[in-house]
């Protein structure tokens, strides 16, 4: 099983954890970027202006934690999607530190 899905072909299996796994590692690369510009600010400039925008303001990242991140993160059959979930889940908490709060990780979807 692939991100909660249920699929019988093996071949649509393997295809299914490639399609998540390059998924993640796109997250995972514009993950690092966003924490990196935040760091390379002065100290505070993100975190005490009034424009500025965490997780849970930002509607491009409403579908990323819950449709791809939460459930390779609960992937219990490829360690790999695992892993990089992991990462991901990672960095978004160094973004925005009550990012988890909001999305029940330990919950699974079903």
């Amino acid at each position: 099983m692939v991100a909660g899905t249920l699929i019988d072909d093996p071949e649509q299996v393997v295809k299914k954890a490639l399609v998540d796994l390059r998924s993640l590692l796109i997250c995972n690369s514009m993950l690092q970027r966003i924490n990196s510009v935040r760091h390379r600010c002065l100290p505070g400039v993100f975190r005490d202006d009034a424009d500025s925008q965490n997780l849970q303001d930002n509607s491009v990242f409403h579908g990323l934690l819950p449709d791809l991140i939460i459930p390779a993160v609960q992937n219990t059959d490829e360690p790999v999607l695992r892993d990089q979930g992991l990462i991901c889940l990672g960095l978004c908490c160094m973004i925005d530190e009550v990012c988890p709060l909001y999305n029940n990780i330990g919950r699974k979807r079903g």
